[in-house]
């Protein structure tokens, strides 16, 4: 059966989402770039790695919103379609009473166990202090932050990317402006630290008004809330297991290196960490505007747009992250090089090639994972989010210990390789279209040129070995020729010419 075309109206809202969304990320993207470097130079390495950490045990307790934050961009773009006006209001406020409460109880924990979870992160005793009060002013940072997920998830819900990537874009820019201007005045790490929560909460404001534009009805009451958990924990409950998988491969891991090796080491991981999950983000931006747009079309029953939407952006997202990210792997010395010195590329450099890899695994799950929970069927998600964490369980103590940060990486692409499974899963038994014929119309056209790519990439990096340290550029350089040249197939071959695919029932 051929599938019928998505209307041309719908792609170009669908394209307007990703453009405002992606900006977001590229402005993003440059303004971090530019902090890192000068965050280590104030900070040094160890107080750059004990600012990781507060993050991301922040991070880790935001595990505590249980999934919700996607239920609500799932049901108020499912309510929304349908114009039940009072559903996205008890939607929204089911949300906001749960995340209040288990926000309280998680800045409870983090407060009273403060010391010991600075000792259990092995702080050198000059900084502890410092990472002490930090620690205590991240817990309200925490749960503003909670807050902040929520108001933007139902932004999301609406299609309202234009509004979300204004506020987005002010608060990375603000963030990062008055984080460097801060160590520029002398500040030091708790400064750091108390901007970065300043920031969240001025970003809360902000959020509260626009919601209240863009859905005059809405009114913030806990009163009859409870009665729509059931349907939000019906579907958050699952994404919530598949959370705790991404948080294993990130927060947790800074947790076990700054536990075994202290948290010095900390920032040799999380600097590639960072340009890894970047890079991630930004081909999730592209991709996550389809989430509520499916979510609106499984309200419809329109199955037949839902596989187009499918396979066009399946195809799209391959191809536009595939060169790049070989250019990463394959470059990742004079990429650290150029950005950080060669001190730090050496010690870094194969954790940004097995991160990288796993990370092109993940983004090829991208429309997979927003199609699922577009039709709330995340059971699955919960099911090789549980594989993900064993795995990750399995393999991260073990390797870290053996093999230090280069082994935490190889743990994170072990973990990883369950993702053409789960691809497969989702096209055939979900979107219901052959994994077969899906495989061979999205990857197939990437197996010469990848392989062309890698030998020439290597041939490269053996007549450059020679080089010295600062002719890194020149081998950066021709590997971004080399890419420009797969971009330049891709464009030859008409690959932007896509015409669905052919389901099998």
């Amino acid at each position: 059966m051929r599938l019928t075309s998505t209307s041309q109206a719908v792609k170009a809202q669908l394209l307007k989402n990703s453009l405002f969304s992606s900006s977001t990320w590229a402005i993003t993207v440059i303004v971090n770039l530019l902090a890192i470097p000068i965050m280590i130079r104030y900070l040094g390495v160890e107080g750059y790695g004990i600012y990781a950490l507060l993050t991301g045990l922040v991070g880790y307790f935001g595990l505590l919103d249980f999934g919700l934050v996607d239920g609500v961009t799932k049901y108020v773009a499912h309510h929304s379609e349908l114009g039940h006006h009072d559903s996205v209001t008890q939607t929204i406020n089911a949300t906001l009473l749960l995340q209040l409460t288990a926000g309280g109880l998680g800045v409870l924990v983090l407060c009273t166990f403060n010391r010991q979870l600075i000792h259990l992160l092995h702080v050198s005793p000059g900084l502890s202090p410092v990472a002490s009060k930090g620690l205590y002013v991240s817990a309200v940072g925490f749960l503003a932050e909670m807050l902040v997920n929520t108001y933007n998830a139902t932004l999301k819900g609406l299609q309202r990317f234009d509004i979300l990537a204004r506020t987005t874009m002010l608060f990375s820019l603000l963030t990062a402006v008055t984080t460097v201007l801060t160590l520029f005045a002398g500040g030091k790490l708790l400064a750091v630290v108390v901007v970065a929560v300043l920031m969240t909460v001025a970003n809360l404001a902000v959020l509260i008004i626009l919601i209240h534009r863009q859905l005059p009805f809405y009114l913030l009451s806990f009163l009859g809330t409870w009665s729509h958990f059931h349907s939000l924990f019906g579907f958050s409950g699952y994404i919530f297991i598949s959370r705790i998988a991404s948080t294993l491969n990130s927060y947790f891991l800074q947790i076990v290196i700054a536990v075994i090796l202290g948290p010095a080491a900390v920032t040799y991981f999380v600097v590639p960490m960072k340009m890894t999950y970047t890079l991630e983000a930004g081909f999730n931006s592209l991709v996550g505007v389809i989430f509520p747009h499916i979510s609106a079309l499984k309200a419809q029953g329109n199955m037949e747009s839902l596989r187009d939407l499918y396979s066009t952006t399946s195809k799209y997202i391959v191809a536009l992250s595939t060169p790049v990210f070989l250019f990463v792997i394959l470059f990742s010395r004079q990429i650290l090089a150029v950005w950080l010195g060669a001190e730090f590329s050496g010690r870094a450099w194969p954790v940004l090639t097995f991160l990288s890899c796993a990370s092109l695994l993940g983004v090829w799950t991208m429309v997979p994972a927003n199609t699922i929970y577009g039709t709330g069927d995340t059971k699955i998600a919960a099911t090789f989010g549980s594989i993900v964490a064993a795995l990750n369980l399995l393999f991260s103590i073990f390797l870290t210990l053996r093999f230090g940060i280069v082994g935490t990486g190889a743990a994170v692409l072990i973990t990883a390789i369950q993702g053409p499974v789960f691809i497969w899963y989702v096209t055939g038994r979900v979107v219901d279209i052959s994994p077969a014929k899906y495989f061979k119309q999205v990857f197939a056209l990437h197996i010469i040129p990848a392989a062309l790519f890698l030998v020439t990439s290597i041939a490269i990096l053996s007549w450059t070995s020679a080089m010295a340290p600062q002719r890194a550029l020149v081998v950066l350089a021709l590997g971004a020729l080399l890419s420009a040249v797969y971009y330049s197939f891709l464009l030859k071959v008409h690959f932007s010419n896509v015409n669905g695919l052919e389901s099998q029932r």
